[in-house]
This record gives structure tokens, sequence and C-alpha cells, in this order.
């Protein structure tokens, strides 16, 4: 744990795009860092949106300073999102595509860890969605996309995983001539619940409610928990 390390993880239908760009590691993947469009800031991460040739990605980076003893021995939040994101798309919900991930630790101090992902095409998150559409036919459609999101969740719980950032910024909506999709996203305190699974559902609904009925009545929050209590139980 002594020195400075990296770890480097790469999608390997990915490896073209990346070699486009000169990445081949964790440092190579860092000099990226500052470069588009920065379209989200806090006080310890910062999300750019990036054209690699014709693709657009999200660039996100969690940058410590100083170094953070937070994750010694610990998995950093990218690589909790990484491996989300990855057991998300087993259970067959539809997540934004892993590109790469890399981070940099100083005898075990996680200096920064970045994750890049590819843009998910014509969408939107459902809380720009709802705050345009409150009314008229907007509106039932808004109460469809709720009722499936509570199908979706439901789905999730029941393979014992819950979201912990169930929020509808975290939820993105793509549309094309085919039909729409819902998309999760950023899910880095998510996982598996093998004990206390019940609380943990819980919590995961209260978190939810409360960020619908901060936007929606309590008539959209309704058409979620319709949507949820739609999916029968598995034996």
């Amino acid at each position: 744990m002594l020195g400075t390390t990296y770890r480097y993880l790469a999608n390997p239908s990915c490896i073209p795009l990346l070699e486009a760009q000169r990445i081949k590691d964790a440092e190579s993947l860092e000099r990226l860092s500052g470069q588009g469009e920065s379209v989200s800031c806090s006080s310890t991460s910062e999300v750019w949106r990036q054209a690699w040739g014709e693709e657009v990605v999200y660039l996100k980076r969690r940058l410590y300073v100083p170094p953070s003893w937070r994750y010694f021995g610990r998995a950093s939040r990218s690589f909790c999102e990484w491996r989300n994101y990855e057991a998300l798309g087993r259970l067959g919900c539809r997540c934004p595509e892993l590109v790469c991930l890399g981070e940099k630790r100083s005898s075990g101090q996680l200096c920064w860890s970045i994750l890049v992902t590819l843009e998910v095409r014509h969408s939107q998150n459902l809380l720009q969605r709802f705050q345009k559409e409150q009314s008229g036919a907007g509106r039932e459609q808004c109460l469809s996309i709720l009722r499936e999101v509570g199908r979706t969740v439901r789905l999730l719980h029941q393979r014992h995983f819950v979201l912990r950032d169930g929020k509808l910024r975290n939820i993105l909506i793509a549309e094309n001539d085919e039909g729409s999709s819902l998309y999760f996203i950023d899910c880095p305190r998510g996982g598996y619940r093998h004990f206390f699974r019940a609380a943990a559902i819980r919590r995961d609904l209260a978190r939810l409610g409360r960020d619908v009925l901060k936007t929606c009545s309590q008539g959209d929050w309704s058409a979620l928990l319709e949507g949820y209590g739609s999916i029968r139980p598995e034996e």
C-alpha cells in the first residue's frame, strides 16, 4: 500500500474509442479532466461532457485534496458506481454504457477517481421532463412514466438491489421513433442488500417519495406506487 498506485479498467468494446483518444492507463485518462463542457460541479466532483470523435461521453472526476483516508482499504465511489452499473445491467435495467475507470492512490489514500460513460442519446432526466409537462396530455404521459419507474424499482427490490440515490434527476428517459426507455444513472451508494433488506427497501421508497413530492403531486406519487404494486411477489 506504500507509494503511488493506479487502477485502470476499460470496457473491451470501447478499446478502439480509447485508443483513438490515446488513453491506455489511468494517468493518460486523468489528462482529459477539465476538457469539454462542465455540466455539474460539487466540492469533491465535477462532470464534463466531451466529444470523442463521433461519440459523446461524460467524464466524472472525484478529486480529494488532501488525499482521503476515508477510502483506505475500501472501494472508491467511482468503482462502486462501475460495479453497480454492471449489476443493474445483469438485472435487466438500462444504464449508460461504461467506457473506462481510473484511480490514483498515495500510500492507500485516494487522490482521485474518474468514471467515463457514453452519453445516452436523445435523453433528459425525469426532473427536467416533469417540470415541463404538468398538464394535459403531457401529464398523462408523466403518470405512465412514473408507473414504469415503480415497476422497475420493484423488480430491483425483488432481486435484493436497492438504489439509495433514487431521485428523478438520476433517471433518464430516452425517446425515439420506436418509443421510450428508462436509464438509471449516478448510483455509487446502491447495491445488493442481503441483510436488513426490508428496512433498506423502506428507506429506498421513502427517499424516492420525498424527491417525487418535491416536484410532483400526491397523485403522481400514487401512480409510481401503483406501478410498484403491479409486480407480483416472486415465489
